[in-house]
Parts: structure tokens; C-alpha cells; sequence
């Protein structure tokens, strides 16, 4: 079950329009996701959520299909850049697929521009593979990252290579802010870039979301137990 916000009054991180901010099993009441909102970075330290103002179904799954919902909206604070997200699931998928492209409609050439994701999740800590729990407040090139939950966990990937996570000096388990980038690129007047993420509800802990992400991007993998 993955909940995207529709249309809202207010306007700007808090309204949630457009917003992915709840996910879960569908055999598992409650919600541990704070939100998930794509982000664009310019230089080291600016850094812009989408601001959507429209939220439409552009499928609705009733034919046993993919089912697509489609934020449109543009940065606010980032002249002629207009943001477009699709959410995609598939009946028989364990993930949501978010598609977004940003277009360049305006006069000016963005270079090094990073896109990805603001996303919040609490009470249980990141958990990087190869890392682990313990984080360094910096940035990490990882193929994805994860949470344990009360029945539900959380990942968060990319198709194919690693995507780059960066933990600011306040993340805890408790305050588990991260931006995570797809990519960087260049983009110039009436350019549109597109990139690709997953986000996954397993069961509960961190070795679940693991076999959804081999699963996903067709990697072999296989499950050893004993006592």
C-alpha cells in the first residue's frame, strides 16, 4: 500500500501534495514513513523540494495492470524548471516506482545539478549495506539503503548502480532525515532529464528489503538457514 498526498491549501513542504508519505503491507495497519518529496541540489549546499499543483490518476489499475499516479508541479525557488512524478505499481510489486522528469523551460543552463529525494522515515536508524547501522554524517555511494519497522521495513534504491545518501549531523533514529540523489547532471534550456527510484515495503527488517531489491533489479540471490 503506498499513499501519494493529493491537492491541499497549503503550499510548500508541509502540504504533502504530491507527496509520497505513507507505505506500508497491505496485511499491516499503520504508517512509520514520514514523506518522500523529490529534491534538486544546485552546488554544494542549495537544495530545493518540488512544489506540485496538480495530482491526477492517470491509471487507475482496474484492468489488473500498472496503476499511476502523476504529480505535476515545478521548483519554486529554480526559474523554468517544471518537476513531473509518476507513481507506478504494479498488482504483483513489493515497490513504487517513481519516475520524474524535470524540464528546463526556462532561460538559464543548471549545471551540477543533483536530483533525488528528500525522505524522512523515524524511530528505527538507516541502515546502509557493507556499513550497516553506524553512519557517518557525510555522504555514501550505496546501491540502496533500508529500515527495520514493527512488521514493515523500508528501502530505497535505484535500478542499476549506486545512488549517493547524504546524513546530515542531525540524524538519529529518531530524526532520520536523509537526501538521497539519483544523479547529476547538466540541463540546459529545453533539456528534460528524467530519473528513476524504487521505494520498497518489506517485512519488518532490513534482510527482507535486501531479497525485494535482488528481486527487483534480477540479480541472483539465494537464503541460508539453520538454528
Amino acid at each position: 500500500r503506498f499513499v501519494v498526498g493529493g491537492v491541499q491549501p497549503q503550499s510548500g513542504f508541509t502540504s504533502g501534495t504530491g507527496h509520497l508519505l505513507d507505505a506500508s503491507r497491505t496485511d499491516v495497519p499503520g504508517d512509520l514513513l514520514g514523506r518522500c518529496v523529490a529534491m534538486a541540489q544546485v552546488g554544494r549546499s542549495s537544495r530545493y523540494r518540488a512544489t506540485y499543483a496538480s495530482v491526477s490518476v492517470a491509471a487507475d489499475g482496474s484492468d489488473g495492470q500498472r496503476a499511476v499516479v502523476r504529480a505535476e508541479g515545478k521548483f519554486a525557488k529554480l526559474p523554468g524548471l517544471e518537476v513531473t512524478t509518476d507513481f507506478s505499481l504494479d498488482p504483483d510489486d513489493e515497490w513504487v516506482v517513481l519516475t520524474t522528469n524535470v524540464k528546463n523551460a526556462g532561460k538559464f543552463r543548471f549545471r551540477n545539478i543533483a536530483l533525488g529525494d528528500a525522505l524522512q522515515w523515524s524511530n528505527f536508524a538507516t541502515f546502509v549495506p557493507y556499513r550497516g547501522f553506524r553512519l557517518p554524517h557525510a555522504q555514501i555511494k550505496t546501491p540502496w539503503v533500508g529500515r527495520n519497522g514493527n512488521r514493515v521495513s523500508y528501502g530505497y534504491a535505484v535500478e542499476k548502480g549506486t545512488l549517493a545518501a547524504n546524513f546530515p549531523p542531525q540524524h538519529t533514529r529518531y530524526n532520520s532525515a536523509v537526501r538521497l540523489f539519483a544523479g547529476t547532471t547538466t540541463l540546459a534550456p529545453g533539456k528534460t532529464i528524467s530519473f528513476k527510484r524504487f521505494f520498497l515495503a518489506g517485512r519488518g527488517d532490513v534482510s527482507d528489503i535486501a531479497r525485494i531489491i535482488y528481486r527487483m533489479r534480477d540479480e541472483p540471490f539465494g537464503v541460508i538457514e539453520g538454528q
